[in-house]
Formats: structure tokens, sequence, C-alpha cells
């Protein structure tokens, strides 16, 4: 092949795989099997390796940098990326004014949507007209970024940070196939910064766990870090084995270009080539809204139908957003979001989801505690399927009066970590057992078989139960004393009267030296990303470690 066919070979290579990246991760309408366009691929990266000089920085052989980066670089935004104002969630009907939860949850929606009203009703105020138009979008969970083009070419990736400065995270977005490394645009503008979030699609998250799982690694807890923490990664080869995807929404800081409309907007980043939400629409006025709301969102609340399961990617809500740009600058903006965008959480969404505790199993930590946790029925609970849930220490369990058997309400802390949030006691069945932990391991670790014992940091002391302000020193009485002779007495401080007060006393396996659990979850602690961040020696291999006696205390 001659230096001139060879060129025009490459060109329409590097053209038809950019429409074949275009047609998987944007439009999920594949056109070509794995294997034929490998095989593009592949003749693609041949023909560069005999003729270099046909190497550009938008070649699709170029989206995984080279070396490392040592750290990110800061940059100031151009124009601010701030986060969205959520609308408050009402609180009622409350659990004894309606027991159903899935009655309840409804109820409390209706009511929070009410507030969008008051929404509406300010920004006609402050525009002085009583027409106003909307756009729905669903809301991604995912990372914010922004990426700059220049005369239509990607020229910067940055993190949303602060919302004032961001991460230079250029080479790691690049390995993201959905993002084009070129608009698709016969004159560019000169500069055109999309801003969207990266993410991971829920099934390609769940194989990444399971390959994870499978060669000894900790599983992300939820997309959402998982994405977080691969964007963090210094080597972009690193990235490059992640399923990151993006999705763009809005425009950050552009050149000669302008919109009139949101809706146009949403249009223009779909004709350059950029991937945008599947679903959005376009009401007029906020009755219309609310009623897009509940047939489109919400489906009428039926799971099986609203939004999420339309949508292969997570989302934990709506944004409802003045679709006149102009009137944009005409609202004012909050302290660290603008007034034009307001973000409603379904509250069938958020909420926390009942199910059975079958039974309480014990797990030893790596400081030798013992920690009950509770094996559930399988349940969907905010993004993610929770079959175990921590339930804590034991004193946990008496004040919430678990029993196995009962039927638990489950939550997500911090919207991560599954926990047994209450006890539906409506639902007890007669046979719902107490749970002690001491008679269920028979006062022995179940790792190694040796005596359990309490904490020795366990301690007991007088407190004061003074809750107000004590007016000599301006702020809360925390007197307290060791001397359990202040029991029942006058606090020497305030005067109320002090109570006994206890740090509960774990269990504690006190075989520190030999105990295989604690072995291996020091082992992982101590190979983790915030410690030595030694790859792929993760939960199984530390077992295998211990189990063969190669790693000892």
């Amino acid at each position: 092949m001659d230096t001139e066919t060879a060129r025009q070979r490459h060109a329409a290579l590097a053209e038809e795989i950019r429409r074949h990246d275009h047609a998987y991760y944007v439009e999920a309408r594949p056109a070509i099997s794995d294997y034929e366009y490998d095989r593009l691929y592949q003749e693609l990266l041949d023909i560069e390796q005999a003729l270099p000089e046909l190497v550009t920085p938008e070649s699709p052989s170029q989206r995984v940098g080279g070396q490392p980066t040592k750290a990110f670089q800061r940059i100031e935004h151009r124009q601010p990326m701030l986060s969205l104002e959520k609308i408050e969630a009402a609180d009622h009907p409350t659990r004894e004014e309606e027991p159903d939860r899935a009655k309840r949850n409804r109820a409390q929606d209706e009511n929070t949507l009410n507030r969008l009203l008051a929404f509406d009703a300010t920004l006609r105020k402050q525009l002085g007209r009583e027409d106003i138009e909307y756009v729905i979008e669903p809301k991604v969970d995912g990372v914010s970024i922004g990426v700059h083009y220049r005369h239509g070419r990607m020229a910067l990736g940055v993190t949303r940070g602060d919302g004032r400065h961001g991460d230079d995270i250029t080479t790691n977005l690049r390995t993201i196939r959905a993002i084009p490394l070129e608009l698709n645009a016969e004159r560019p503008p000169p500069l055109f910064e999309a801003r969207g979030e990266a993410y991971m699609r829920i099934d390609e998250f769940e194989a990444l766990n399971a390959q994870l799982a499978e060669a000894g690694e900790k599983p992300f807890p939820n997309a959402r870090n998982a994405t977080a923490g691969a964007l963090k990664q210094l080597d972009p080869k690193i990235v490059a084995r992640r399923p990151l995807r993006a999705v763009f929404y809005g425009i950050g800081a552009v050149e000669g270009i302008e919109f009139e409309r949101h809706s146009d907007l949403l249009e223009a980043l779909k004709q350059f080539g950029l991937p945008t939400q599947p679903e959005w629409w376009v009401c007029h006025g906020m009755a219309e809204v609310i009623e897009c709301y509940r047939r489109q969102v919400v489906a009428d609340y039926d799971e099986r139908h609203d939004l999420r399961s339309r949508i292969p990617y997570e989302i934990d809500g709506i944004v409802i957003k003045v679709n006149t740009i102009a009137d944009w600058a005409r609202i004012p903006a909050k302290a660290r979001a603008p007034g034009h965008a307001i973000v409603h959480k379904p509250i069938p969404w958020i909420t926390p989801a009942e199910t059975v505790l079958r039974d309480i199993t014990v797990q030893v930590g790596r400081t030798g505690v013992l920690t009950p946790v509770a094996e559930l029925e399988p349940v969907f609970v905010q993004g993610s399927t929770v079959a175990r849930a921590t339930l804590h220490n034991e004193d946990e369990i008496r004040r919430k009066d678990i029993r196995i058997g009962d039927t638990v309400v489950i939550r997500k802390a911090g919207m991560v970590i599954p926990e047994v949030f209450e006890v539906v006691k409506s639902k007890r069945p007669p046979g719902a057992r107490e749970f002690d932990l001491v008679a269920h391991v028979g006062g022995k670790c179940p790792a190694c078989g040796e005596t359990i014992g309490r904490d020795p940091r366990y301690r007991v002391y007088a407190k004061c139960t003074n809750p107000e302000k004590d007016r000599s020193k301006r702020r809360v009485c925390v007197y307290r004393s060791t001397d359990l002779a202040f029991v029942g007495n006058p606090c020497p401080k305030c005067g109320h009267r002090m109570v006994r007060k206890a740090d509960f006393p774990e269990w504690i396996c006190e075989n520190v030296a030999s105990c295989p659990a604690q072995l291996v979850r020091r082992l992982d602690y101590f190979a983790a990303r915030k410690a030595l961040d030694i790859e792929s020696l993760g939960g199984i291999v530390a077992e295998k470690l211990v189990e063969r006696g190669l790693a000892e205390d």
C-alpha cells in the first residue's frame, strides 16, 4: 500500500471507528460485532505503526495516554460549576397517620410536589409574568465534569471540584469513548465547554464488581464511587479499563455561539455528537410539570414503569429548569446554587425499604470487635439489592428491639452503607427470637474458637442531664466524672441531676496474634488504597494467604 492510499485508508478507518463508538456508547445501538470492531482498530494501529506521521491527537488510538501524571493540576472554572438546590421533602403523613409505606411515600411525594408551586410563584414574581416554560431532565447520579473544545477539538477536561476550581483530568476523560475527541460540526465555535456527568451503566458496574471480587479485590459500594475512584487515577491506562461513560446537559464557558432556550442547547449537544439524556420534557407552566412528573417520571407510582426502569444508569431525581436562558440572569442566585433550577428527588426513590430479617450472624473485625450482621431477604434499596446490613452492636439491637424474624426497615447510611433503621413491630411474627451475642457464639470467637471478652476501653461514668446552655459559660453543660458517687446527685457545675452513663462494652476476640479473621482484615486494611495501595491484594487474596500460613501477625 503506497503512502497516499494508506493515508486515505487511515482517514476512512478513523471516521468509521468514531461512528461505531458513537453508535455503541452514545446511541446504545451497535452496528457491528466486537470482533469486527477489533479488526478495524487493529488495521488502524498497523497503518499508524508503519506511518507514524498519520498519528494525531484526535486519532482513536490516542484516547489512552502514555505515562501516568504525578498530580492533577488545579484549574479555575471560567464559569462556576454550581450545585442545584433541592426541594425539602415533606414529612407528612407520618407512620402513625398512614401505616402503609407505599401509600405514605406517595402521599409525602405529592405533598412535596406542592412546594414546586411555591418555587413557581417566586419565579413568576421575579420575572413579572405568568407564563414560564420549564424543562424536566433526569438527574444522573454520577461525577460532574466539564469538557472544553477549542475549534471543535477536545482541549481540556475538568472535575467540578469546589465549584470554583477543579482538577485537570483531560487524559482520563479522553479514555471515555462516549466523549468525542472532535465535535460533529462544520464550523465549530472557537470555545465550547460541555458540562455533564461521568457515570457507569448499572449492568457494567455490576460486571466490574464481579471481576474485582473474582480477583480478590474489594468491590465498590456503588457506581458513583467507582466512577469517582476511576477519574482520580493518575494513570489513564487504569481509567481505560473501567466502563466509564458520560452524558451532557449544559454548557459553561462558550464563545461564538448562543442559545435562546435550554431545550435548543440540548438539541445542539446531540447534534455535536455528545451523548445526552434519552428522555426529557418541555412543559408550559408548573401544573404541566407536575402532571408530566406523575405520568412520565413516577408512572403513577408504578416502579415497574417509572423513569428509573427505562434508563440504564443510576438517577436520583429530576431537575426542573427554566427553559428561556435569558431569564436565568434575571433570577437571583443562591449562595451555592443558581435560582433558575431546582432538584426534586421522588420520595419512593430515596426512602428505605421493608424486608424480613432471616438471621443474625457475627463477623470479626481487624481489631477483634465482634459485629452482628443482619441476614435479610434481598431487597432493592436506593440503587442496589441489599441482602446484609450492619446492626452495629448488641446494645443497638436491644435499643431498637430487633429480633430474628422481624420485618425491618432498611436504609443506606450516607447513601452507601445498608443498616437496619427500625422494626415494623405491627408485623412481628409470634416466633420472633431475641438475639444474645454470647449465647449465639457460645462464648467463643466464631473465627478462631478462642475466648471473647469485653473491650477494655469500656467506661462507666456520671454525666450531667442539663440539655440547656450553661449561662456562665455560654455552652452546653458537658460535665462528667468517673466517680459514680455523683450519680443521682446535683451536678457541681450547674445543679442538674447526674445520671449513670456507659460507653457500650463491645465484645472482642482476645486472640489478637493469631485469629484468622483479624489477620485477614488487618492485611486487607494494610493493602487498601488509603494505606499502602497494593493492587490486587484484597479480601479474597488475604484469606488465601492466611489459610496457607503465608501471612502471620
